[in-house]
């Protein structure tokens, strides 16, 4: 039996976790876990980092990471098979899968160097990028150091490093305001579909949900999801909608949802209301709207599938859990 404790921030991993302990590292755009004490180079123009265990050793451990650009030609399958192929010859699969949801695994044995090694990786395709997550070890010490486990957990360790950008935040912020957060105050007007045309982003976020055994009471594993969002909105208020999120533990998920649909704006501007062409209506509470040099932000709360509780049109702190902020980048100047 299971007890669950839920934590919103980066993958902690302890000494009992089954894998080597982790800590943060950041990287060129991004901070990821990586095995403690390991040496950390990264790449940043080809979006590589790797964690060496003992880089003096030819046969120590290696945990690779690579976050770019997709090549729309190629397939989760194929990137995996060009990884390992460079990385080892003589190779003989041990498991390939595809992963419910989307997303492909891979754990091969072969020849790196007249070593023999086991290479475990997963890959996902979304959103226009590619992420790998390969773990390298001698056969004996792969599982020992979390195999297949480790290499999820570094893929859902991913964070940015850059929250959206904004403009300075006002000289005297409200009070109670927590120091250094961006302050978005209210809107001073009602907001039109001319104000809300453009492409919008909802920062990555992820929930990491960590599992102890009530006995003994050592780590049993953990549960991460990650999602991404954007949203395209036109002058006369039509809409198309992107969702990519990952789930990772015990099994790597991927889900990528597009929609199409309309905006209404009301009562008076306050709620943003979201009509799918699948009939479903999503709605939205308008809290917040900052513009300057570096952007626009909207603070939205939500969503709610049926009518927005009283409550929340009435405070502006309740339920401050469901509030977000989307971003919208400044246009490129003409040429």
């Amino acid at each position: 039996m299971r007890t669950l404790t839920t934590f919103l921030v980066f993958l902690a991993a302890t000494a009992a976790a089954g894998i080597v302990p982790l800590s943060p590292y950041d990287g060129p755009r991004f901070t990821v876990s990586m095995p403690r004490s390991w040496t950390v180079t990264s790449d940043a123009e080809r979006g590589v980092i790797v964690a060496e265990q003992d880089p003096r050793r030819e046969d120590a451990a290696m945990v690779l990471l690579i976050v770019r650009a997709a090549d729309g030609a190629t397939s989760e399958e194929q990137v995996l098979d060009g990884i390992v192929r460079r990385l080892a010859s003589g190779l003989e699969i041990r498991r390939r899968e595809a992963l419910d949801g989307g997303g492909h695994a891979l754990v091969a044995d072969g020849d790196a160097g007249g070593v023999r090694v086991r290479l475990g990786a997963v890959a996902i395709l979304g959103d226009g990028t590619k992420v790998v997550s390969l773990l390298a070890a001698k056969p004996g010490e792969f599982d020992r150091l979390g195999g297949i486990d480790l290499v999820i957990a570094i893929l859902s360790s991913i964070q940015p490093l850059e929250a959206p950008p904004g403009p300075p935040e006002p000289a005297a912020p409200p009070a109670d305001a927590p120091a250094g957060q961006l302050v978005v105050p209210a809107p001073m007007r009602a907001l039109t579909f001319a104000d809300l045309a453009g492409e919008w982003a909802r920062g990555d976020s992820t929930a990491i949900t960590n599992y102890v055994s009530r006995s003994p009471g050592q780590y049993a594993g953990f549960d991460a999801i990650s999602i991404r969002e954007t949203w395209t909105i036109d002058a006369k208020g039509k809409i198309r909608t992107h969702l990519f999120g990952v789930h990772t533990g015990g099994s790597l998920q991927s889900v990528a949802e597009k929609h199409g649909g309309t905006i209404s704006l009301l009562p008076d501007g306050e709620i943003l209301q979201i009509n799918r062409d699948d009939k479903q209506t999503i709605n939205y509470v308008i809290r917040g709207w900052l513009d300057g040099p570096n952007g626009t932000v909207l603070k939205l709360n939500g969503p709610y599938y049926r009518v927005v509780p009283q409550d929340v049109l009435a405070d502006p702190h309740r339920g401050w859990n469901l509030d977000t902020l989307w971003l919208r980048k400044p246009k490129p100047p003409a040429r």
